[in-house]
């Protein structure tokens, strides 16, 4: 059974008689392999859209039990009643370039790590609420 060579990084000899490892990124060239690359980073986009959603919900659920919104930014934006839609706007923004450009790397990462922090911030504020409504 041969191992498709996309999974893997390629070694090979150098003149020094050293290996050489051709890294990962060099497979762009891999049918199907940018076609991933973006599907992955829109699911992504996606995950964020619904965290996105579910931050503000639970942060408009404990103010409502007397907390304060702690990011300047936001706490303006709660106000004015805007912040969903200018997190929607951001995120949509978001998705429209990955759809347009090519996918790159960089990118599916930062996504996925704003993934994790977005993760985080609802459960925090879901880990909140239950000691609020205790």
């Amino acid at each position: 059974m041969s191992t498709p060579k996309h999974l893997f990084a390629q070694t090979r000899k150098t003149p020094n008689n050293s290996m050489l490892v051709t890294h990962l990124h060099h497979y762009a060239g891999v049918p199907g392999s940018q076609s991933r690359l973006r599907v992955m980073t829109l699911l992504g986009v996606g995950g964020l859209v619904v965290l996105n959603g579910a931050d503000v919900v639970t942060t408009h659920l404990l103010l409502s039990h007397g907390a304060v919104e702690a990011n300047p930014l936001s706490s303006v934006l709660l106000a004015s009643a805007s912040l969903l839609w200018v997190k929607l706007a951001i995120l949509g923004a978001l998705g429209v370039m990955v759809i347009r450009h090519r996918p790159r790397f960089g990118v599916m990462a930062f996504v996925f790590v704003a993934l994790g922090m977005y993760a985080t911030a609802v459960l925090s504020n879901l880990l909140i609420l239950n000691i609020v409504m205790r």
